[in-house]
């Protein structure tokens, strides 16, 4: 389970060999969120906030190539 950045506590990961459609894990503490990479949307969320939740989908939106960069080295990883 590789942890492709932290932010304020929050980390962001990415499997190996996950699911499509491209997405990234958001975990802190015992919340957890799954974040479309492409799109930005919340499809999953566990104990977030719904203003926490926004922020996470701007982030990822604003951030959108590092994350595709990272799901295709993982996705691919051999």
């Amino acid at each position: 389970m590789p942890v492709v950045l932290v932010l304020n506590s929050f980390k962001f990961i990415i499997y190996f060999f996950d699911h499509d459609p491209a997405h990234v894990h958001v975990v802190k503490n015992e919340d957890e969120a799954k974040i479309t990479i492409l799109d930005g949307e919340c499809f999953y969320c566990r104990g977030f906030t719904a203003r926490d939740i926004g922020k996470l989908e701007k982030f990822v939106t604003e951030n959108r190539l590092f994350f595709i960069e990272k799901w295709e080295e993982l996705k691919n990883e051999k």
